[in-house]
């Protein structure tokens, strides 16, 4: 989030990957975060449900990472958790190169692959 706020970054997605609990991704929003991040949260959620990963929905708690003085003035902001690594299908698809696509197109290009 520093360097996010540092660069002026109109746009912060922490992305996560859950180790226990069900299968599938969920969104968390900070409470004070505004319209933009829950449109941001709208989007990402779209994009994954298009691929077939099944959704938990998007949630708000107090996250330090999303709270707006964390972040750049005015920038959406949300906590992505893709999937579940200790489920089995869960692991599965986070090997899988089309599901690793979907969660490309939200990553900047420098960013990417590395």
């Amino acid at each position: 989030a520093s360097v996010a706020r540092q660069h002026g970054a109109p746009v912060f997605v922490s992305l996560h990957a859950n180790n226990a609990g069900p299968t599938g991704s969920e969104l968390w929003l900070h409470p004070a975060g505004g319209p933009r991040s829950l449109l941001l949260a709208r989007r990402l959620q779209s994009a994954l449900s298009a691929s077939g990963l099944p959704q938990r929905g998007i949630n708000v708690a107090d996250m330090g990472v999303l709270r707006p003085a964390a972040q750049a003035k005015g920038a959406a902001a949300c906590l992505l958790e893709v999937d579940c690594l200790a489920d089995a299908v869960g692991e599965r698809r986070s090997r899988d190169p089309a599901a690793r696509r979907v969660s490309d197109r939200g990553r900047p290009r420098s960013d990417r692959h590395r």
